[in-house]
């Protein structure tokens, strides 16, 4: 780590050049942590950009170290992403205690000022917008949380690309960063409410929600919470819902509303699981909705069902009901861990999907019952033309349903009765030596790591045979608790 030392330093400036090998033309931008400068590459002899990063003579030790520490980190995240829609990091150095990253040259607008300006169509809007959700869904592939989405961190580039910039207080999920230990770091109205609860959360929906806002303003020209003060919009954030965008600007029609509204839910499970799934929706608004022949009109209908809610694994009530109509579709789930899948025909189960892997289907069934809460929605279309699987009469189906969701119950209300501590006790080697091979392997599978819901997703069994394992393996000094409840 290299401490700042202002004997050693020297402060940057146009015309000077940096490293024996980075001119610096001009200063194209100036921030409370960093100076941005045009510079030319001796070595290529093309332009980039100098982000140098300031330390002013009077920050404490502690407040430099700190700025040093984020610096480093971002340079660090940068490092590992090579994306087309994301600034590009070409190099990290350190000389006479200047820290500077040298990085990709973006010519360009920012994101509500290319707006403004251009007055691009909605289709063109919403292809940016995928291109955002494209490099997010890359960043969170590689376990990155980017923190401080807004337009003014997005630049159009002038062939109408986008890249995603400032990765400043970004996160690596499960690791303590420097911005991770501070009190509240961010822009509030991007904030989701979780952040504004408690600022150490970090999940990927952090930046769906923030994607939300994002959308509703440059779609609608406003945010979805506006307040004179800080406290005042932090609890709009916490308690009120936004006004639907369709009701601001009609011609952005119901489909696109209800897909920023679902970015902006505040329980984080009732959001899109993934960018990759808001995708998904967004191709199918921007296809269908809004089509190349007319870039420039109101919204056409785009068939996406209504999204709805569950919670207190209340879903049991829409299976019955999807089977005892004897429905036609594709039934969607999805909270913020999980996503399934299921094919009805005639209210006979055809397939069965829980996280991209197929499940028999009273097993998989079962398994989505013990779904705490999520969001579905029911697309009415011909199935594809595959064998039945289900069980031939749906009302002994539903019956064998209902028997299982209340012995579902019975043992989630003792785990949650008996307030039982979020660990496995390893049981001693005599105590071993009497288990089942069963038990045995689901020691070693979980050896004090996993929850139910995780084990679940690995073991050959439904949640509730899991649950009942536990159970038995509790007289043998085993204690747990789900991580998800």
């Amino acid at each position: 780590m290299n401490v700042y030392s202002p004997e050693r330093s020297s402060q940057l400036q146009q015309g000077m050049t940096f490293a024996e090998r980075y001119v610096l033309l001009n200063q194209v931008g100036q921030g409370g942590m960093a100076t941005i400068f045009q510079a030319l590459d001796l070595h290529t002899n093309q332009k980039v950009a100098v982000k140098h990063l300031n330390l002013p003579g009077h920050l404490s030790d502690e407040e430099i170290q700190t700025r040093i520490d984020r610096f480093e980190a971002e340079a660090q995240i940068l490092g590992l992403l090579n994306h087309p829609h994301i600034m590009a990091l070409q190099e990290y150095l350190v000389q006479d205690s200047n820290h500077v990253m040298v990085l990709e040259l973006l010519e360009g607008q920012e994101l509500q000022t290319f707006v403004k300006s251009q007055k691009p169509s909605t289709r063109m809007m919403l292809k940016l917008m995928d291109q955002l959700a494209d490099a997010l869904e890359y960043v969170h592939s590689h376990g990155i949380i980017h923190c401080d989405l807004k337009p003014e961190n997005i630049i159009v580039l002038k062939d109408q690309n986008l890249k995603l910039i400032d990765f400043g207080i970004a996160r690596l999920e499960g690791v303590e960063t420097p911005s991770s230990r501070d009190a509240l770091v961010g822009t509030l109205s991007y904030m989701a409410p979780e952040q504004i609860q408690n600022s150490r959360v970090s999940n990927y929906q952090i930046d769906i929600y923030a994607l939300g806002v994002v959308m509703y303003e440059i779609f609608t020209g406003s945010q979805p919470f506006v307040s004179d003060n800080p406290g005042g919009a932090m609890l709009m954030i916490l308690n009120q819902e936004a006004p639907s965008p369709h009701l601001i600007q009609p011609a952005l029609g119901e489909d696109l509303s209800q897909l920023i509204l679902s970015c902006l839910k505040k329980k984080s499970q009732h959001r899109f699981l993934s960018c990759r799934q808001l995708r998904q929706f967004l191709k199918v608004v921007m296809e269908r909705g809004f089509p190349e022949a007319q870039p420039n009109g109101p919204a056409q209908r785009a068939y996406l069902p209504q999204i709805q809610h569950f919670e207190n694994f209340s879903l049991l009530e829409e299976l019955v009901h999807l089977i005892s109509h004897q429905s036609n579709g594709q039934l969607i789930l999805w909270n913020s861990y999980q996503e399934a899948t299921v094919w009805f025909s005639g209210g006979y189960l055809m397939h069965v999907d829980v996280k991209n892997k197929p499940y028999e289907p009273f097993q998989g069934i079962c398994s989505l019952t013990a779904w705490e809460s999520g969001n579905w929605m029911f697309f009415q279309r011909t199935p594809p033309q595959a064998e039945t699987l289900a069980i031939p009469q749906s009302n002994l189906l539903i019956a064998e349903l209902r028997k299982y969701h209340h012995e579902f119950m019975e043992y989630w209300e003792f785990y949650q009765a008996n307030d039982i501590p979020e660990v496995v006790m390893r049981p001693s080697a005599a105590q071993i030596s009497r288990m089942s091979e069963a038990d045995q392997y689901l020691l070693e599978v979980i050896d004090g790591k996993l929850s139910i819901g995780q084990i679940h997703s690995i073991l050959p069994m439904d949640r509730l045979t899991v649950m009942k394992s536990f159970k038995s393996l509790e007289d043998r000094q085993f204690l747990f608790v789900d991580r998800y409840r």
